[in-house]
C-alpha cells in the first residue's frame, strides 16, 4: 500500500475507534469515502438467526422496502458473492460465480429502475457465521475495472475496518443499545414484543398505555431502520439487543 493510503486508512481507524454509536461510525465511514467517485452504498449484516435488513447507507428508501418486502436477499446474486468470495468483486462478474436465475434477473432489472445499475461488492470477513458485505454503487459513466484497480485497496480496507468497529458496537446487549441510542423504555417494549405481547399487553407489564408502547415501538423501528415490528425482532435478536 502507499503511504497515502496508509495515512487515509489510520485516520478512518482513529475515527472510527472514537464511534460509540450507529451513526458516529457511519459519518466517520461517510466523511472516509467522500474522496472516491460513488453514488450510494449499502452496509448489509445479516446471519442464520435472522432475515437480511441493511445496515446502514444511503440506497434509495423505495428500494430498501421493496428488497425487504420480496425477501431478495434470497436471490440477490451480490450476496450470494458476498458469501462465496473473499475479495471485491464487479457486480457485472456475478454471473461468472453463479448463474443468474429468472428471479434474479428480474432484481437486476428492478434495481435499475431506482438507479443501481453499475456497483462493486465488497464481502466482509466475520468471526462467527453471520454474512456481511458492502454494495456500492457507481455512476453510468464510470469504468468498473479501472475504479476498482485505482481504489479497489483503499476500500477493502476502508471497508472491513468499518465492519469491525460495527461487530464491537452490537457484541452485547448494553453496548448494541447504545449503539443503536435506545432509550432504557424502548428496549423494554423491544423485549417484550419478542416475547409475543401485544402493544396491550406490553402497556399493563410496563404501566404504561398502549398508545405509549405503540410510540416507543414505533421509535426503535427507525432507529434499528426497519419497517415492520417483524424486522424489528429479527435484528434485536441478530445484534443481542434481547437474548433468545
Amino acid at each position: 500500500m502507499t503511504v497515502e493510503i496508509m495515512e487515509d486508512i489510520w485516520d478512518l481507524l482513529a475515527s472510527t475507534n472514537s464511534a460509540e454509536s450507529i451513526d458516529d461510525l457511519e459519518r466517520a465511514f461517510q466523511n472516509s469515502v467522500s474522496q472516491l467517485d460513488m453514488d450510494r452504498y449499502i452496509y448489509i449484516h445479516t446471519s442464520p438467526l435472522a432475515s437480511t435488513n441493511p445496515s446502514c447507507g444511503n440506497y434509495p428508501s423505495e428500494w430498501i422496502s421493496h428488497y425487504i418486502e420480496n425477501d431478495y436477499h434470497l436471490v440477490d446474486p451480490t450476496a450470494y458473492c458476498c458469501a462465496a468470495l473473499k475479495r471485491p468483486f464487479i457486480w457485472k462478474d456475478c454471473k461468472k460465480v453463479i448463474e443468474p436465475s429468472a428471479k434474479a434477473i428480474q432484481f437486476w432489472q428492478e434495481a435499475k429502475e431506482y438507479g443501481l445499475i453499475k456497483g462493486i461488492g465488497v464481502p466482509a470477513q466475520s468471526f462467527d457465521q453471520s454474512i456481511a458485505g458492502w454494495g456500492l454503487a457507481l455512476p453510468n459513466n464510470v469504468d468498473e475495472e479501472k475504479w476498482l484497480a485505482q481504489f479497489g485497496s483503499k476500500l477493502f480496507a476502508f471497508t472491513n475496518t468499518f465492519h469491525y468497529r460495527f461487530e464491537q458496537l452490537i457484541k452485547n446487549n448494553n453496548h448494541s443499545r447504545k449503539a443503536f441510542q435506545l432509550s432504557n423504555r424502548e428496549a423494554e417494549c423491544i423485549k417484550w414484543l419478542c416475547a409475543g405481547k401485544t402493544y396491550w399487553e406490553i402497556g399493563k407489564i410496563l404501566s404504561i398505555s398502549d398508545r405509549t408502547a405503540r410510540f416507543h415501538i414505533s421509535n426503535a423501528r427507525q432507529k434499528l431502520r426497519v419497517n415492520t415490528n417483524s424486522q424489528l425482532i429479527s435484528k434485536s435478536i441478530l445484534y443481542n439487543i434481547v437474548s433468545l
